[in-house]
This record gives structure tokens, C-alpha cells and sequence, in this order.
């Protein structure tokens, strides 16, 4: 019996031995947890300590960090400070770094396993990984020294990843089992294409394709038409200007658009959730300075997207918000110009189905065994088959196929092949327009710097110590022949949509009314708007910016910080007379009082909210059910304000039974959720704010919290709950005692979760609170939590 129970231990131990030590998919290596020089109980990622390192490649650099992790980088040159950020950037944000690299690479499925095919799959067809380093190449010929500050930076990051103590190695890694990647200089050109898929890649000319078949031309013209009769434009100065231009366009025949089945699951959420900006001359502040306001609305994520720094060298001193992997402030501010950008939300992503030589649309059916041929110009052109590997952490290798062409990469759609031609495949050199900007002197200059930039098109406030302000919407555009929407058949070369420079037409400054100001809304009331975009965000945050600049002669820096935090629904003042006119008198009665304001307390900004998405939701369900893309929200909105019956497939329907019918729905919704007492319905309980780490993790996440604002409200937090709102938020003001800022950052600066700047900021943006920048010279040890120094 003894030898019985030795043997029963010495089983249990080789069971225990075979699972922490055999790779199970999806867990950590369980053996390191167990060894006190691998364990990641070791992780120790307070930074309570100066440090001194020998000098670094670019001289001595003196770096102090404020209490709230902020680096003041003090160094001789362009290029130390360029090491530094990098190191910085590497020691707080490591994970995030090597999750955006492999992303934009299409290499996440060897770390993550199977759930990242998707993504890998549609990231690999488009080269990025390899033109990126044809693309630094090429920057190196046009300017070496921006150049020399990618090598500088990427040195800078390699260095701490070569030093690392083990115990600095962020959980995620252990978590994952795999440790982090040498950091290459052109993987800055990687970092850009990841904010061109946040911020403009999207599916939406293959949801109106599908749309087009359900819905006569009629009812498309009706709900998906060009206009938009609520647009508030940024430019109202340039609207007649660009009707001339866009006279002299040359329009073609609008294309054919072939039906397809089976698309990607499609979800028809919120829609509004972009950013602010806006500035205001010196004329028009109490102060006598400008002020510049810069509030982009981002998918809220532990880390944060920004990475606050200021950086000294030479005569310049820059501070602002960077984004780790890249040496420049991006948004930010020097001695004597500021600077801030929104999206401009233009449609910059095609897809082209062509003929074959039979003359019917190409499909995805054998295709990747017989190589199709296509028509191009009257003559056929085949196909090139590209096979590429992935590997599936776990799983082992996969092949992927896909086809190029000369409007770009050819996939499978809903059974089509098409090809993708998307705007983040151009090359371009975002470093000669934020180098420009760090070093800007003026408005003015800083309009020049713009002219560099060549991706998704921004609207870039700008504001000076001179008291001038101005906008540019710098960027490229896909100038379509005709206003239109959905997949294009090409059948000549000439078919392709090329990309054009547009900062020199969309340009502002110092304009009569005194400010400046954007929300992702229409550039300008003008036919070009077709041309360029075929939905803009909703006009009413940027009519409630409006509202407000015209409210006083003069704003006091206070005004600008409330104007950040309004929470005032412009909607209601639109909606609430068809309301009254069609709502029973005691139903009414209930909203009595209410101003729009969007409070965590507020019983009746819940109630409102919830019937005006079920309003919206309700007139689209009744177009037709199931609909790929539902109409923008403005034309809708706009339908429900003006009209007495809205056409639908199976004929008229009366608006105000649509109201009636959508009030009693959300009635019935709130009950359910909150219970019948109306005393219960609080806006912090309907509509709270979850931030959410990038792996989803709920351990590594931040509790869901009651929030205020909507998806409409300037002070942004968009779906339900909110994973949108203020990424940061950033007030500067020029005075006769030079520049002073006021900064918030959604987060915090660490993204190593034991790291007390892991989330302490998220106090502040729950209050609406920001702390003060100041411009620091020199480099004093005392005025920082800890320093350090590079020799």
C-alpha cells in the first residue's frame, strides 16, 4: 500500500509538472508564475527613483517627471530629445507600442491566437510592413533630419527594452507569453496607418451598395441624398467660393453598383461621436490673448492613445500631447503658436468590382484556383494570386490568399471580389508637418507646415501669440467624378479615384466674426461637399459651439473650459414643439422644465434620450427592416421635423404616430430597466462611461460610471454605455506673459496597471477638472518628482 501512495504523489506531480510546463492556447507559460526569477509577481512599476545612465548617442539629456508622470525632456538637440521621448514613451507604454507595430503589420495572431485572423488577414494585403521601410528611405532623400530623429527615437526605445530589469516587463507580456520586439525606425510610418483605420477606414460604400437593392431610387434619394439641411458649416466664409469650384468639376455617369450577400456582421450603433475644436481671436477674449481649445473624441482605452511630454532643445520648447511610437508633439504648443486637430471625416476608402472578358462581374467562386482575368481598357489584364502566411499562435500556420490590381488588393466581399483602395496606402511624411508646427513661429507658418500633410484630412485650429487664429482642413481627398456611394465598377483605368491635396483650398484666418471652429461637420454648404464625403458628422455640436461664441462679445478663459464640459443637447430645442404638438398634454408635462441640460441626476434627459433614439431608430426599422446602413441622423431628424408622412417600401406613414408609437416603446424600455417609477429613471444609471483596456481584460479595465452628455452634447460620450468621449482636452492661451495651457487627460500617462498613473487622471475628467502646464526652460531637479539623466 505504501508504494501505492508514492506512486499516487508521483503521478500528481508529473500531472502538475505536464500543465504548468505544456503550452495550453490562450494561457500564460504557468511555470514562470512559479519561479521566483521569471515569476511576474516581480513586476514593479513604480518609478520613485532618479536615475543616471551614461551618455546617450545624441550627448546629455536631462529628463524631470512631475507627479502626475509628465516628462519635462531637456536636451541640446533635436535628436536627444527624439532618444528620450522614445525611451519615455517605451518605459510607460511598451505594451501599447508592440500591439500597434504588430497590428498595422498583420502579426497579432502570433501572440493573441485565432481571434485576430480577421484583423491580421485584412492588415497583411496592404504592404504596410514592408513599405514602410520604402517609405523611410524615401523620407531620408527629402529630409535627413527627420529622418535622423526616427533613428533617434527608435534608439531611444531600443535602449530601455535592452536595459529593462525583468521586473519592469509590463503584465501583458507575461500574460501572453512572448517578450517585446527590437522597435525599428519606420515603424512610425506603421503607428500612422493605425490612427488612418481609426479614424477613416470603413465598409460604408458596401453597406449602401446592399442598401441601394432593398430601397427604390426614390426612397434612397429621400433618406440618403447628399444634402444634409441642418449642415452648419466650419467655413460659412468659403461656401459661394466653393460653389464655383465645384462647377467646374467634370462629372461622369454614376456607376453601376452589383448586388452582394453575406457581408461582414454589420451594426447599425450611435452615430456622433467626433471631435471639437475651435479658437478664438485676441479681439474677442477678456484676456487680450487667443485661446485655442482642442477636445478629440476617441474610443476611450486603457492606455490612453495620448502620451502628454514637453520637449526643450535648441531655442524651441514644445508641450503637448504625443502618441507612442512617434517623435513629435502632435497636438500641443510652443513660445508662440498652438495647435489642435479633428477629423474631417471625408470618404477616403473605395471598392472596385470589375468584368471579365464575359462581360459579368468577377466572383470570389474558384477564383483562387483559376486566377481571374479581368477588362481593363478593352484588354485583359489577369489578376496576380498573392499567397501569404500567418501564424496562428496555437494553431500553427494558415495561407491566406488574395489577388493585387492596380486599384489595390483584391478580397472577397459578400461572395464579390474587391478591390480596396484606401488613402493609407499612399505614402506620406507626417514628420515635415509636426516638425513644421514644434518649431512655428505664427499662424502663418504654421498654415505653411501644413501644406505637408498628406493623410486623412484634419481640421487644424491654429492660434499665435500675435493674437491671430485659423483653420486649415489639410490632408488629402478622393475627388469622386460624381456625387455617389457604393462599390464602382471599373472597367478602365481612368476609374480610379486619385487623391489630391485640398489644405490650400479649405484655409482661414483671422476671419470677421473672431473665431474658429469645428465638429466634424460639413467644410461648407456647397456642391463640393458631395464630392468628398457622403456623411459628415451631425451639425449639432458644431451649432451649439456657435450658439455659445455668439452668446457674449468676449470669453473669459473660464467660458472655454465650460464650453468643454457643456452638456446641452441642441436637439431638444429642435424637437421639443413636434413633441408638444404630438404627445398627449400629461404626457408632455412629464419633460416640463427641462432645458436640454445632459446631468448624471436628470429623470428627464434619460427620458428624452432613450425616445429620441427610438424615434430614430423606429423611422428607420419602418424604411425597410433590417437595413445595412440607416440613414444619416440629420436627414431623419430633419424628415421628422418638416414632414407630415414619411415614405417607407410598404407606402406613407404618419409622423406623428411614429412619435406616439416611439414614446410608449420608451416608456415600456425604462420601465423594464429602472421600474415603473419615473423617480428611478437617473441619467447616471441609463447612460454611464466604460473604459475598457486594449486587450478587454475587465481586470485591467475601469468600472462603468455614471457620465454625463450624449452623443450630441459637446462634452461627448457616445453609446450606450459610452465607450467614446474626450481622449483629452487641452486649453491654450497666449498673454503678455507668454503661453500658459491647461491640460486633461483621459487616463493616465503609465500604462503598466500597479503604476499610480495608471488611471488617477480619470478623477479629473470625471470632474471636468484639468491641471495647469506651464513652459519649463530649464532643467531643475527640485521642481520635479524624479529625474533622470543621461550623462
Amino acid at each position: 500500500m505504501h508504494w501505492i501512495k508514492k506512486l499516487g504523489y508521483v503521478t500528481v506531480v508529473a500531472l502538475w509538472l505536464t500543465l504548468i510546463y505544456y503550452p495550453i492556447p490562450g494561457i500564460p507559460p504557468l511555470h514562470k508564475f512559479f519561479l521566483y526569477t521569471s515569476s511576474p509577481l516581480q513586476i514593479n512599476s513604480i518609478n520613485n527613483s532618479n536615475e543616471v545612465f551614461k551618455s546617450s548617442p545624441f550627448g546629455e539629456i536631462s529628463i524631470g517627471v512631475n507627479e502626475i508622470g509628465v516628462p519635462h525632456i531637456f536636451g541640446k538637440n533635436e535628436l536627444s530629445v527624439s532618444y528620450a521621448l522614445g525611451y519615455m514613451h517605451a518605459r510607460d507604454r511598451l505594451f501599447q507600442m508592440e500591439m500597434i507595430t504588430r497590428q498595422v503589420s498583420g502579426r497579432l495572431c502570433e501572440v493573441v491566437g485565432e481571434k485576430a485572423y480577421q484583423s491580421d488577414r485584412l492588415w497583411r494585403k496592404f504592404h504596410f510592413e514592408k513599405n514602410a521601410i520604402v517609405w523611410l528611405n524615401n523620407l531620408k532623400k527629402i529630409s535627413q533630419a527627420d529622418y535622423d530623429r526616427y533613428i533617434a527615437y527608435a534608439e531611444g526605445v531600443n535602449y530601455y527594452i535592452k536595459n529593462m530589469p525583468y521586473g519592469k516587463l509590463p503584465l501583458e507580456f507575461h500574460l501572453l507569453g512572448f517578450k517585446p520586439s527590437k522597435f525599428k525606425p519606420e515603424n512610425a510610418y506603421l503607428l500612422v496607418r493605425a490612427m488612418d483605420h481609426r479614424l477613416n477606414y470603413s465598409e460604408d460604400d458596401l453597406k449602401y451598395s446592399e442598401t441601394s437593392q432593398m430601397l427604390t431610387d426614390s426612397l434612397m434619394q429621400f433618406y440618403y441624398g447628399f444634402i444634409d439641411p441642418l449642415a452648419y458649416p466650419i467655413y460659412p466664409e468659403l461656401s459661394p467660393k466653393m460653389d464655383a469650384v465645384a462647377s467646374q468639376l467634370p462629372l461622369a455617369k454614376t456607376k453601376q453598383v452589383w448586388k452582394f450577400k453575406d457581408l461582414i456582421n454589420i451594426t447599425n450603433g450611435e452615430l456622433g461621436q467626433g471631435s471639437n475644436n475651435w479658437a478664438v481671436a485676441a479681439t474677442r477674449t477678456t484676456t487680450g490673448g487667443t485661446y485655442l481649445c482642442n477636445d478629440p473624441h476617441l474610443t476611450l482605452n486603457f492606455p490612453s492613445t495620448w502620451y502628454e511630454a514637453q520637449l526643450n532643445f535648441g531655442n524651441t520648447t514644445v508641450h503637448g500631447m504625443s502618441i507612442p511610437g512617434s517623435p513629435f508633439i502632435i497636438s500641443g504648443f510652443n513660445t508662440h503658436a498652438a495647435w489642435g486637430m479633428t477629423n474631417a471625416t471625408w470618404n477616403l476608402v473605395d471598392f472596385y468590382n470589375f468584368l471579365t472578358p464575359e462581360n459579368t462581374p468577377i466572383n470570389s467562386k474558384n477564383a483562387y484556383k483559376t486566377n481571374p482575368k479581368i477588362m481593363l481598357d478593352g484588354k485583359t489584364t489577369q489578376l496576380q494570386k498573392i499567397t501569404d502566411t500567418l501564424k496562428i499562435k496555437g494553431i500553427g500556420n494558415r495561407l491566406v490568399d488574395y489577388f493585387e490590381s492596380p486599384f489595390g488588393p483584391v478580397d472577397t466581399f459578400g461572395g464579390q471580389l474587391l478591390a480596396t483602395n484606401w488613402i493609407a496606402m499612399m505614402e506620406s511624411h507626417e514628420s515635415l508637418t509636426f516638425r513644421g508646427l514644434e518649431k512655428s513661429r505664427s499662424v502663418s507658418e504654421s498654415r505653411k507646415a501644413l501644406h505637408n500633410f498628406m493623410q486623412p484630412p484634419q481640421n487644424i485650429v491654429l492660434s499665435d501669440d500675435s493674437g491671430h487664429v485659423g483653420m486649415v482642413t489639410a490632408g488629402l481627398g478622393a475627388i469622386h467624378k460624381t456625387p455617389s456611394v457604393g462599390i464602382i465598377v471599373a472597367t478602365k483605368l481612368s476609374d480610379k479615384v486619385d487623391y489630391k491635396p485640398l489644405q490650400g483650398i479649405f484655409s482661414i484666418e483671422n476671419p470677421v466674426k473672431g473665431w474658429v471652429a469645428s465638429a466634424n461637420q460639413h467644410q461648407v454648404n456647397s456642391d463640393f461637399s458631395k464630392m468628398v464625403s457622403h456623411r459628415f458628422e451631425p451639425a449639432g455640436r458644431g451649432r451649439r459651439i456657435a450658439q455659445v461664441m455668439e452668446s457674449r462679445p468676449k470669453h473669459s478663459i473660464d467660458d472655454m473650459k465650460n464650453l468643454q464640459k457643456d452638456i446641452v443637447d441642441i436637439e431638444w430645442s429642435w424637437l421639443k414643439e413636434r413633441m408638444k404638438q404630438y404627445l398627449p398634454p400629461n404626457e408632455f408635462e412629464k419633460l416640463n422644465g427641462f432645458s436640454g441640460v445632459f446631468d448624471t441626476l436628470s429623470t428627464q434627459a434619460t427620458l428624452f434620450y432613450a425616445f429620441k433614439l427610438q424615434l430614430i431608430k423606429n423611422a428607420s426599422l419602418q424604411i425597410a427592416p433590417d437595413l445595412p446602413w440607416n440613414p444619416s441622423h440629420d436627414i431623419v431628424l430633419n424628415h421628422l421635423l418638416t414632414k407630415a408622412t414619411l415614405p417607407t417600401k410598404k407606402g406613407d406613414i404618419s409622423v406623428k404616430d411614429l412619435f406616439i408609437s416611439s414614446w410608449d416603446s420608451t416608456k415600456n424600455e425604462l420601465t423594464k430597466k429602472f421600474g415603473s417609477d419615473s423617480k428611478n429613471w437617473q441619467y447616471g444609471k441609463y447612460h454611464q462611461t466604460h473604459i475598457k483596456h486594449l486587450t478587454g481584460l475587465p481586470a485591467l479595465s475601469f468600472e462603468p460610471f455614471a457620465s454625463v452628455g450624449n452623443n450630441r452634447t459637446v462634452n461627448v460620450a457616445a453609446n450606450l454605455p459610452a465607450t467614446t468621449g474626450p481622449s483629452m482636452r487641452s486649453l491654450i492661451t497666449f498673454s503678455k506673459d507668454g503661453p500658459q495651457a491647461w491640460f486633461m487627460l483621459t487616463g493616465g500617462q503609465n500604462g503598466k496597471i500597479n503604476s499610480k498613473n495608471y488611471s488617477n487622471q480619470i478623477r479629473n475628467f470625471r470632474r471636468n477638472e484639468y491641471h495647469k502646464v506651464l513652459l519649463k526652460k530649464s532643467f531643475k531637479p527640485a521642481n520635479y518628482q524624479t529625474s533622470i539623466k543621461f550623462n
